[in-house]
């Protein structure tokens, strides 16, 4: 995978176009290191998360992973954990964290609509929740308006029920998910790049 180090993409200073900062992290990617100036975090903007990681992921899938990506997970394991359970699989993030789900089954193929189109994907076997807005997704366009991929958002709750929302509890987890524009590469396959978010009302059990 070619790394990108820009402005938009970590905080901390100007990257671009020049030499890293003398003091460096370096951080193996099960192929290689790549250096990363101490205090530096990883914040791309949308663009970037669709232009430079999953589309090399969808067209390259055997590249090294970045050590700030966690992990590859398939889409059926995704839907059956709960997000603090889906974070202590990974090593990196303090209140975000970065996975590449493979569509093993169409992450919306659990989903229960509702009125107002809302959208519930169920996880586990009934623990919680992903709702999400039908008119939530929006497009994600390069400089020139072309477009790269859509984006779309959903927040946890637990204790779902398919019938009623009364015993349902929102939490802090967000997850934001990204697409391509044209999903499917050669072999047929499509990844999904997830941004889940802790909230600051952060309970470890939820």
């Amino acid at each position: 995978m070619t790394m990108k180090y820009e402005v938009a993409s970590f905080a901390g200073g100007n990257t671009s176009g020049g030499t890293l900062p003398p003091a460096a992290e370096r951080h193996n990617n099960n192929g290689g290191d790549v250096a990363v100036p101490v205090g530096y975090r990883f914040k791309p903007t949308d663009e970037e998360l669709v232009k430079h990681y999953l589309m090399d992921k969808a067209f390259n899938p055997a590249s090294p992973l970045p050590s700030y990506i966690g992990r590859d997970i398939q889409a059926s394991r995704f839907l059956n954990l709960p997000p603090h359970r889906l974070v202590s699989l990974m090593s990196n993030g303090e209140r975000e964290w970065f996975l590449f789900i493979h569509q093993d089954q169409d992450l919306e193929s659990e989903a229960i609509w509702t009125t107002g189109c809302e959208v519930r994907r169920m996880v586990g076997n009934g623990v919680g929740f992903w709702r999400s807005f039908q008119a939530s997704e929006k497009p994600i366009c390069d400089s020139s308006g072309a477009p790269l991929g859509f984006k779309s958002q959903s927040t946890y709750f637990t204790a779902a029920s398919s019938s009623s929302s009364s015993s349902s509890k929102k939490t802090h987890w967000k997850l934001h998910e990204y697409r391509l524009h044209s999903p499917r590469n050669i072999r047929g396959q499509e990844w999904v790049l997830a941004r889940l978010i802790r909230g600051t009302d952060y309970n470890r059990n939820m």
